[in-house]
């Protein structure tokens, strides 16, 4: 086992210890030898607004299960998962303190290596999906792979300066003309847990035997990219989303994007996302309504 390995498992228990997480977890599954296909991990806080739609949207997606670790929420976060805590769809940790998205991301992968075959790696903000049919039927050509990295679609604000009402999915929808923007080609990862040796960024994990994860075209994401500040496994040389993709909504409203800079980033990096989120999007702009068809269902499932 290397040193960095050691590293993590030893700040992970330190973490883990001083939190008392061990005592936090609800895991109400009815048959936990059963194995799930897709399941999807997460770290959220303060997200009582939007967490519903996040959880239904990714059971409409094919997600099966869903791991969330509440990073502190003070604004009813738990009321609204308390539904899905109780019929084991959600397994909750209370995971509070700072820079708590690596500890949350490694203790995922380790907890979950007996009960899914493939595990998604999000924020609240991402919302995975195919564009050809259910996430499990697509992730079933990729069982050779390790993990497949997923691209970015990126939406800013969509003229809203306050909060709209209605569903995230069907408010915001302007994203760049230029599809390989650098900002598109950042990936977030779904894992074989069996195969992470190590949680290296919030996109992107190192594998047993060194091996690489590869985008929808199999091609292997080994941070040879072009047009990139730095050579990073978490970005593609291009963006392709044809049979899986994430629409990350990072600003939603400019009202929703202060509270964000105010919140922080998860992993612990100064936030100044106020301002370089406006800024990132003061670019040609073009609508991308390609989630559509989950409109309908999902208003019926959170009305």
């Amino acid at each position: 086992m290397n040193k960095e390995i050691l590293r993590g498992i030893k700040a992970d228990g330190v973490a883990l210890f001083k939190y008392g997480i061990f005592r936090k977890r609800i895991d109400n599954r009815k048959d936990k030898k059963k194995k799930d296909y897709l399941a999807l991990a997460c770290i959220i806080k303060n997200e009582g607004r939007y967490i519903k739609e996040f959880i239904e949207f990714h059971f409409l997606a094919g997600v099966e299960r869903i791991y969330v670790f509440d990073n502190g929420s003070e604004d009813g976060t738990r009321d609204v998962l308390t539904p899905y805590i109780e019929d084991g769809r959600v397994v909750y940790f209370y995971f509070p303190g700072e820079k708590m998205q690596f500890v949350a991301y490694r203790y995922a992968v380790r907890y979950c290596r007996k009960y899914t075959r493939w595990l998604a790696l999000l924020d609240a903000d991402e919302f995975l999906f195919s564009p050809i049919g259910d996430l499990k039927d697509v992730l079933r050509d990729y069982e050779n792979e390790v993990a497949v990295g997923v691209n970015w679609v990126s939406y800013g604000p969509s003229g809203h300066k306050t909060r709209p009402e209605g569903l995230v999915i069907e408010n915001y929808y302007q994203t760049f003309a230029d599809k390989d923007h650098l900002f598109n080609r950042h990936i977030k990862s779904i894992v074989d847990p069996k195969k992470v040796e190590s949680i290296r960024s919030p996109h992107f994990c190192r594998y047993i035997g060194d091996k690489l994860a590869v985008d929808e075209n199999y091609k292997p994401i080994d941070g040879k990219v072009r047009n990139a500040p730095y050579k990073s496994r978490g970005f593609t040389d291009r963006n392709s989303v044809e049979k899986l993709r994430i629409n990350h909504y990072i600003t939603k409203s400019l009202e929703d994007l202060r509270e964000k800079g105010l919140r922080g980033y998860p992993d612990g990096m100064p936030s100044n996302v106020y301002e370089e989120s406006v800024q990132r999007f003061d670019v040609p702009l073009v609508e991308d309504k390609s989630i559509v068809r989950f409109i309908a269902p999902l208003k019926e499932k959170i009305k």
